[in-house]
């Protein structure tokens, strides 16, 4: 009687672990086989009818996820959609403001549309279009439902987006001074603008032009610690855009050191870009202009032995150098030394 009582358990137990088990398979698949809309506009609002002129419930920013609902009156207008939001708030959109495509493939719908607004140039002064664009890629990056190569490709971008909607304010702010507008300083700056403090964590203080900016480290981080990836080498030119050039008035040393920070970090990484011999021939061109004429180049001066220690690491660079180009390189920098370390 106990051995059949055990066995009629095992048997209970069994057929309950396996119809759970194929409950979640078919549940996971009619997941994966769903529909979903994307918002991949920024105007986009739920209205509470299918009318412009009805209640707005909410504004739908760049980047919100809706589905699908019964409608709850007739609706025969195509341009409308009846759907609800993540919190369950149903209303209907416009169809022009959304995008839809199957659940399963979200990452590559999405990240298509993200590279396609990076295209657009007419976004480029639209302060808040980058705005709505970096919230969602940050937010995506960050909650978690992403990973590997998703999770970088949030993160760079998200920190592209940060750096364009910066610049775009910037312009929106100068167009707005006058010319006898004292400029605002950068702390407070970002203590009173709710975006830029929200992101205060990324940002600096351009030492040039007193400008708030995205910190260029954002992305080294990821170019150098995820140097497997596909996006990790976009993290690297976005680090070099991003990283300030500095003003050496004519001394080739101080431009060595500049290049050792942008150009040659990036090349330092990644060897192999196909980024290598435009940068190369970029590099000797400017080199050519420092030492064109010699009575003219400028050197540090007085601390001529410890600047020839720095030269000397500097020199080793020339590793990174495209072939094509390295025989001029090596040209330049032999008159450098002849000049500034005789």
């Amino acid at each position: 009687m106990v051995k059949f009582t055990l066995s009629l358990i095992c048997l209970i137990l069994c057929y309950t672990n396996k119809a759970y088990s194929e409950s979640n398979i078919i549940n996971s698949k009619k997941t994966q086989n769903r529909f979903i809309y994307f918002v991949n506009g920024f105007e986009a609002k739920l209205y509470l009818y299918p009318d412009k002129s009805s209640e707005i419930l909410q504004d739908l920013p760049y980047g919100t996820f809706l589905e699908s609902v019964s409608p709850s009156i007739l609706l025969d207008d195509p341009n409308w959609i009846s759907i609800q939001t993540s919190s369950k708030l149903s209303g209907f959109v416009l169809s022009g403001e959304v995008v839809k495509f199957p659940y399963k493939f979200i990452f590559k719908n999405v990240s298509n549309d993200v590279i396609d607004k990076f295209t657009l140039i007419h976004l480029k002064k639209d302060a808040n279009a980058w705005q709505q664009i970096t919230n969602f890629l940050f937010q995506a990056s960050e909650n978690g439902d992403y990973t590997g190569e998703q999770y970088v490709f949030f993160r760079v971008f998200s920190g592209e987006a940060l750096a364009n909607a910066i610049e775009a304010m910037h312009i929106v702010e100068s167009n707005s001074l006058s010319d006898n507008s004292i400029s605002v300083n950068p702390t407070k700056q970002i203590e009173s603008n709710d975006f830029l403090n929200k992101y205060k964590d990324y940002l600096t203080k351009d030492s040039t032009t007193n400008q708030i900016r995205l910190d260029e480290n954002f992305f080294w981080k990821y170019a150098s610690l995820n140097s497997n990836s596909k996006y990790a080498e976009i993290a690297g030119r976005f680090a070099m855009q991003q990283t300030a050039r500095k003003d050496c008035k004519g001394e080739p040393i101080c431009f060595l050191l500049s290049l050792n920070n942008r150009e040659f970090r990036y090349l330092r990484f990644f060897p192999e870009s196909k980024e290598r011999k435009k940068l190369s021939r970029a590099i000797t061109n400017q080199l050519e202009k420092y030492t064109k004429e010699r009575e003219l180049i400028a050197c540090f001066l007085p601390q001529q032995d410890y600047n020839y220690q720095i030269f000397k690491q500097l020199k080793y660079n020339r590793y990174y150098i495209h072939n094509s180009e390295l025989m001029k390189y090596d040209k330049y920098i032999s008159i450098i030394t002849e000049e500034c370390f005789p």
